[in-house]
Order: structure tokens, then C-alpha cells, then sequence
């Protein structure tokens, strides 16, 4: 396709090349529609730009998104230190990330172009660590590190490309992040990095805007086409023109899909087969996989590269553009599209090096339950590792649409797995049904100890929902539960979470006692996790009373970082911010802040992160920042959050509308007190009511 009025952003990604060529890295962010000629640009830029390394990876649109995809895609075309990490599983993120960095700062003095595609993507790693700064290439050098479609990524790749936004400004590269900024949800973590990555100073974005009617006139070029009309009909978009010419104006119909299956319909039986099942691999297609799927496809390959919908690209073949795959995949019959996804699910497993997000999307396509429980489970627990909390979340329904004929003990064991990530995403209701099943499973399998401690975890769930009566009910009956069987770490964690219960609901001598009994228990088990959560809450209940707590807090923040507990990090940032905010110190409490949001947002943890906010909007109300107060309320209150993470913002916007006179002040004081009242929040219901006090 002849690339029409792209120059200037030809134009402006060179002169970010050679800001990279000085040592001033940039992340350039390349969005705009499907179809409005993102990687055209690039492939285009490319071919412009031979002295540049460069390496390409990219998202897929898989039934839950591969972690880490486009750092695995580009590490199978290293050969250094990040070659040698995803190559083994198991290596924390941030060795990955420190490597990711430290290949694409460090290239060679001399560059031959590379192909336009990755090569096939390692095994997904596991875990944090922490690392240096990148190195940097030589002068006069830079890579580019493509990333595609970011806008399917996983929670990991987005926290890779937070990573890099905050360190590209001093590494010899370019990375090109593309996605569709219209297939973006409000509440996806991704919409909430590009606000952070707007903030750093080697950040560029760059709109892809549709094409002219001048432009589309050029394209259609001698043919007898309404070219205003076909404007019209395309929007201007550049894949919709071309698809819409290729196929034949003004007889094909004005969809993309309608356009591509003409041209597809337009092949012989055996190419037709060869794309089909080139659609069911994926956007980026391995030959060796094709064999597995069509007899003797070379003849077939050549005849498929005649159509334009599939591409050469290095050793593998793609589709042209996303629109197109779908397009084709959307056309084949059921009973045809299980049977390809078989015969891949079978051909991968025996290659043994796939990642299991791939195995268990073909697996679910398949039909094949004891494979999709095998590899959606492996996949959501290694996402979980990876951070990609939603990835993994969506892993483990995957794996339970296919468990009815399991086990109890694996059933139950995928409910309290997709439980624990719904807990740290803020799902709270979620959370809840899944509980409430394992509870049945576990009861009716007679494992005590595991009913136990999931109780006490249905009563954290019902905290987050503002049920605090039931809340503090289920609370003791695990206590109940679990003090009939021998100590142990469950045990102690009961204790905890009915101190931190009662605390919340003004009792605080009667829960710090209880807080106390966790605490010498998680000594006596050597339990870091319980006593980091004791040590928050006792630090909590000290501060409430008027004593200074603000040590203990520290020392439950201190024991979360150095065991690596993500979770109780997370508490213990929020609640040393809760305290600098309830003393005045609103300094200190920025910093709090900004720490603490880091950590959450990169660990995915947004049941603390919304905390965070919360209390951030209690400063900015307190310091007299009624704006700033009032638009961060309002922000938070558009997303997902729980009720009991909407208690705050609807005080303080509640309380900023009454002050001003603005509507709406009453319905939010009402709601916010409603929620404080069934959460037993004490703190909360006394300033809400001081709140509606002065309003009255």
C-alpha cells in the first residue's frame, strides 16, 4: 500500500532516532484506529532508517494475553544476558526488565537491518528482583524496540513499558509502543499508565489520523471509483480503502470482513484451508506449525502470499493486519476450528516450549478440559508471579468453565486461586462467590483447615463489600474453626484479621489484644506475613488512641519489602500515608504516596492503590486543594472500585459540593455514610457525620 500524508510522522521519528543516537532515549507511543497504518509507518521507517538495530515483539489476541509477550518476542532475537534469562523459568520480572533495558541500551557500532517480526517467544519467568541501570551503546548508535498492540497486553508488559517510560531519557533507544487507543477500556490498567508515562520527559505520542478525501483519491488512482463516497464509507481509514479497492469497488460490501472473504473466497480450496488454519495459530504464523495442520503446504504458502492477505516476514508468515486474521477466522465452520486447535494444542505440547497462556487459549478452543486445566492453571500462577493480576485472574475462570468433571480438591483449589486475585484487584463480590464455593468444597472433601482460613478470607471479602456485621461474624466462626486443630499459621491469621475487624469497628483495646495473640503466634511459626499484617494493624490501633503507632507501621513495611510479601507492602504503604494524613503531615504523606502508588501500580494491586487515593483526596480536601480534591474523587469514583474504596471519595466530594453549593452533595454524603455504617467503619462514619454537621 502506497503510504500517503505520513511524512511528518516519518519526519518526527527520525528526529527521535537521532535523540537516541545521543544518548536521549524516547518511548513513543503510536495510536490511532485498526487499520490506520501504524506498523505501515514503522516497516516504512524502517526501510529509511538501515543503520538503526532493530527488534520487534508484539501482543496477541488471546483469550487471556501472554505475560511478558513482546519481551519474550524480542529476547528470542537477543543473544546477551536476556537470551539467557527468558530462556529459563522462574527469573524475577525485574532481572527480566534490568536485562530488556541493558540489550536495547547496548547496540552494536555497526547495524544490519533486521527482519520486520519477531522470532518465537521463550518461557514465561516468575518473581521480583531488583537490579541497576541499564548500560549504554556506544555513540552515535541507538535500537529501536517495537512493541505492537500493546493495547492486548498483559498487566507485566505494561508495567515493562512504565519501566522503561522512567528510564528511556537516558538509554540509546527507541521504543515504539502501538496500540488502538478506541479499544481501551476507562478502567483497563493500561489507560491509567499512559497518564504516568504523559509525565515523563522522554514520552512521545504520536495520533495516527485517518486519510483525506484527497489521499483516497490518489489510492484509488485510474479506478472508476466514488472516491468522496468511498471516503465516506472507510472513514478515511487506510486498511479499509485499500481492502475495499483490492476486492473489487463498488461490488464488495462496505465491511473490512466482507472485503477480505471476497478476495479469500476468490482462492483454490487448498489455499483457502492454508489460511484458515494460518488464522487459528495467530497473527504471526510459523511454518513448522502449518505442517502440523495442512498436508504439504509449501505449494499452498506461495499461493496464500499471492492473495495479500498473508505477508513473508523473516522466517515466519503474518497476516497483513489483525482485521484480517479475524476476519477469515470468523468464517470458518465450529467443528473445523476445534479440530485446528487440537491439532496445534498437540503439536505445541509436543515441542515442550510453549508458553501455557498459548497452550491453554488452544486447548479452550479445543474443547479439551484436562488440557485447559492443566495449562490455564500453570498460566494464571505464573501471571500471578509476573504481577499480571487480571491475567491471572482470567486464567483461572478460564480453567473453571472447564472443571466440571474435576475434583473437589481442584475445583475448590481455583476458586481460592481466582479469589486471591480478585482480593488484590479490588473484586471484591467476586471474591466473595468464589469463597463461598471453596467453603462448600472443602467442608464436603473435610478439610477443616483449608475451610478455616477460607472463611477468614470470605470475612475480608465482606469487609471490602461493606458488610461488616456478617463480616465480623465469619470472622470469629474461623477463629472457632480453627482453634479446634493444632496451632498453626491459619490460626494466626484468623486472629489477625478479627483483631483488624474490631479495631475498624471502635474496639480498639478488645482488638489489639486480639491482634497481640496473631503476633506471638506468627513469632512462634517464624510467619512473616501475619506479623507484618499484626504489626500494621497494632500500629493503626495506636495512632486511633492517640499514641504513636507510626513505628510499628514502619516495622510491618520493613518485614513486607524484605520477604518480598507484595500484599502487606502494599497495606503498610497505605496506612503509613493514613497516618502522616491524619497527623497534618502532608509532606511526608506525598511521599507516601508517590511510593506507595508506585509499588501498587506495578504489582498490580489495586485494592491498595485505590486506598492510597483515597486518602490522598482527605489531604488535597485538608490543605485546601478543593479542585484537585474533587477531580481525583471524581476519577476514582468513575472506575470499578468496592464499596468500601468508595466510602472516601464520596465524602470528600460530597463535602466540596456542599461547601460550594453545588449539586449532588447530599446523594454522595448519603451513600458515603450508608457504606460506613454497614462497613462498621467507625473513623469514617464520625468524620462523615462532622462533614454533614457543617452542611447542615
Amino acid at each position: 500500500m502506497e503510504l500517503l500524508e505520513r511524512e511528518p510522522f516519518l519526519a518526527t521519528l527520525a528526529e527521535y532516532a537521532a535523540d537516541a543516537r545521543q544518548g536521549s532515549g524516547r518511548l513513543v507511543l503510536v495510536y490511532g484506529e485498526s487499520g490506520i497504518g501504524k506498523t505501515a509507518l514503522l516497516e516504512a521507517f524502517q526501510r529509511r532508517s538501515p543503520e538503526l538495530r532493530w527488534l520487534w515483539g508484539g501482543c496477541e489476541r488471546l483469550m487471556t494475553p501472554r505475560p511478558l509477550g513482546p519481551l519474550f518476542d524480542i529476547a528470542a532475537q537477543a543473544s546477551g544476558e536476556l537470551a539467557s534469562l527468558a530462556a529459563r523459568a522462574g527469573v524475577p520480572r525485574e532481572r527480566l526488565f534490568a536485562a530488556f533495558l541493558a540489550e536495547i541500551g547496548t547496540a552494536p557500532a555497526s547495524t544490519a537491518p533486521a527482519s520486520t517480526g519477531p522470532a518465537s517467544t521463550g518461557p514465561a519467568s516468575t518473581g521480583p528482583a531488583s537490579t541497576g541501570p541499564a548500560s549504554t551503546g556506544p555513540a552515535g548508535t541507538a535500537t529501536v524496540a517495537v512493541m505492537e498492540d500493546v493495547h492486548w497486553a498483559d498487566e507485566a508488559t505494561i508495567d515493562l513499558l512504565s519501566y522503561l517510560g522512567r528510564r528511556l531519557s537516558r538509554s540509546p533507544a527507541l521504543v515504539v509502543a502501538t496500540y488502538r487507543d478506541n479499544e481501551i477500556p476507562d478502567d483497563h490498567p493500561f489507560r491509567l499508565v499512559l497518564g504516568d508515562l504523559a509525565t515523563q520527559r522522554g514520552t512521545r505520542r504520536m495520533q495516527l489520523s485517518p486519510l483525506t478525501p484527497g489521499a483516497v483519491r490518489a489510492l484509488a488512482g485510474p479506478r472508476d471509483v466514488d472516491a468522496a463516497e468511498l471516503h465516506r464509507v472507510t472513514g478515511g481509514n487506510p486498511f479499509y480503502v485499500t481492502e475495499v479497492l483490492e476486492a473489487g469497488w463498488p461490488s464488495v460490501p462496505p465491511t473490512v470482513r466482507d472485503a477480505v472473504l471476497a478476495r479469500l473466497f476468490r482462492t483454490d480450496y487448498g489455499t483457502r484451508e492454508l489460511i484458515e488454519a494460518s488464522a487459528v495459530i495467530g497473527p504471526r504464523v510459523d511454518p513448522g506449525l502449518l505442517a502440523a495442520l495442512t498436508p504439504d503446504p509449501g505449494p499452498a504458502i506461495g499461493a496464500a502470499l499471492g492473495t495479500g492477505l498473508l505477508v513473508a516476514d523473516g522466517s515466519v508468515l503474518r497476516f497483513r493486519h489483525e482485521l484480517v486474521r479475524m476476519a477469515v477466522e470468523a468464517t470458518i465452520p465450529p467443528h473445523r476450528t476445534a479440530s485446528l486447535h487440537a491439532a496445534l494444542l498437540a503439536a505445541l505440547e509436543q515441542r515442550g516450549d510453549s508458553d501455557p497462556a498459548t497452550l491453554a487459549h488452544h486447548a479452550a478452543g479445543a474443547g479439551n478440559a484436562p488440557a485447559v486445566l492443566r495449562h490455564a492453571a500453570e498460566a494464571g500462577r505464573r501471571s500471578a508471579a509476573l504481577g499480571a493480576r487480571r491475567a491471572a485472574a482470567a486464567q483461572f475462570e478460564l480453567a473453571l468453565e472447564f472443571a466440571g468433571g474435576a475434583t473437589g480438591e481442584t475445583r475448590a483449589a481455583l476458586h481460592e486461586a481466582a479469589a486471591e486475585q480478585y482480593a488484590m484487584l479490588d473484586r471484591w463480590q467476586q471474591a466473595e462467590a468464589a469463597l463461598r464455593t471453596a467453603i462448600g468444597l472443602r467442608r464436603g472433601l473435610g478439610h477443616e483447615l483449608r475451610a478455616g482460613d477460607d472463611l477468614r478470607l470470605l470475612s475480608m471479602a465482606l469487609n471490602g463489600l461493606c458488610q461488616g456485621e456478617e463480616s465480623g461474624v465469619i470472622a470469629a466462626q474461623a477463629v472457632q474453626v480453627l482453634e479446634t486443630l493444632p496451632p498453626s499459621t491459619e490460626l494466626a491469621w484468623a486472629y489477625a484479621n478479627l483483631g483488624a475487624i474490631r479495631i475498624g469497628s471502635g474496639q480498639l483495646r478488645d482488638g489489639a489484644a486480639v491482634l497481640g495473640r496473631a503476633r506471638e503466634l506468627g513469632e512462634q511459626l517464624n510467619a512473616p506475613d501475619v506479623l507484618s499484617f499484626a504489626l500494621n494493624g497494632l500500629g493503626l490501633a495506636l495512632t486511633w488512641s492517640g499514641q504513636d503507632g507510626a513505628d510499628l507501621v514502619e516495622q510491618a513495611l520493613r518485614l513486607a519489602l524484605a520477604a518480598d510479601l507484595q500484599e502487606h507492602a502494599a497495606r503498610a504503604h497505605s496506612s503509613r500515608q493514613e497516618i502522616a494524613v491524619g497527623r497534618s503531615q502532608f509532606d511526608a504523606a506525598e511521599r507516601y504516596f508517590a511510593a506507595g502508588t508506585e509499588y501498587c501500580d506495578e504489582h498490580e494491586i489495586g485494592v491498595f492503590s485505590q486506598c492510597l487515593r483515597g486518602f490522598r483526596s482527605y489531604a488535597l480536601l485538608a490543605q485546601g486543594r478543593w479542585d484537585d480534591a474533587a477531580r481525583l474523587s471524581e476519577q476514582m469514583l468513575r472506575r470499578r472500585l468496592s464499596p468500601v474504596n468508595r466510602i472516601k471519595p464520596l465524602h470528600v466530594l460530597g463535602l466540596i459540593r456542599g461547601r460550594r453549593g453545588e449539586p449532588g452533595a447530599w446523594p454522595a454524603l448519603d451513600e458515603a455514610l450508608d457504606l460506613a455504617t454497614a462497613a462498621s467503619e467507625v473513623q469514617c462514619i464520625v468524620l462523615i457525620q462532622v462533614a454533614r454537621a457543617e452542611l447542615s
